[in-house]
């Protein structure tokens, strides 16, 4: 006879030893089946006693004696939960299509709600303009509110010699500059290069401006901030040359 075997008396034939098997017949029908290469009755699959009888995917339940999936892995969907599904080869649950687990699951200006199991615009971004303020638009390439043509957002939005104004968001002109003849002096105009107030052809806003003979005329009048002669009284009032006392004029 065989190790797992023994002979019996009277018949002289070769019977399963004590604890061993020869056909399921003799093991618990419902949980157990003889396995042919031990000559033992060993717990149906999916049926256990301890660890061992089950997957390395599996755990023993051993009030209920039945292998049951490892937290995160599966059988079948049903082990999965209602945004996963079952990878039936690595018995591992897997996100569904469309779905996420966290952050790193959707894209870097997405977030993953935690309710939905969806990916969600982060409230800082947009997928069209309606999340934008209505003098931004939405960029498709970012998927961040920018300025409209002609707004801003900060000073990098404007030119050099422009402040972003916060309640406008509009590009004004940094003190000193000008975008036009509207912020400079009568006698000046808005130079387009330098986007300075620079003196207006023929004018004058102050005598240093005028010829030495010369002085700046600021009275009211169709004179007013050009250059007239100027009329002196004596040396002093010619800077850098004398008076001509006959026509009071500087020389």
């Amino acid at each position: 006879c065989e190790a797992w075997q023994a002979c019996r008396e009277g018949d002289s034939s070769c019977v399963p030893r004590l604890g061993f098997c020869n056909s399921d017949t003799m093991c618990d029908g419902n949980f157990e089946y003889c396995s042919p290469l031990k000559h033992k009755c060993s717990p149906k699959p999916g049926n256990c006693l301890d660890q061992f009888d089950c997957e390395s995917w599996q755990f023993c339940n051993t009030e209920e004696k039945k292998c049951a999936p490892l937290s995160g892995k599966c059988a079948l969907e049903i082990d999965c939960r209602g945004w996963q599904t079952c990878d039936t080869q690595n018995h591992t649950c897997i996100l569904r299509v469309g779905f996420c687990n966290n952050d790193i699951d959707c894209l870097d200006w997405q977030q993953c709600d935690q309710t939905l199991k969806r990916c969600v615009v982060r409230p800082t971004n947009c997928v069209d303009d309606t999340a934008c303020k209505e003098w931004q638009v939405c960029n498709p390439q970012t998927n961040n509110c920018q300025a409209k043509n002609d707004f801003c957002d900060d000073n990098a939005n404007c030119d050099s010699w422009e402040n972003c104004e916060p309640n406008t968001h509009s590009c004004i002109p940094r003190a000193g500059y000008c975008s036009d003849n509207s912020v400079c002096a009568p006698w000046q105009v808005c130079d387009g290069t330098s986007h300075m107030c620079v003196l207006r052809g023929g004018y004058c806003g102050k005598n240093s401006d005028c010829s030495y003979n010369e002085r700046c005329e600021f009275s009211a009048g169709t004179s007013q901030y050009r250059c007239v002669s100027a009329v002196c009284g004596g040396d002093a009032d010619c800077p850098g040359s004398t008076c001509d006392m006959e026509r009071h004029v500087c020389r």
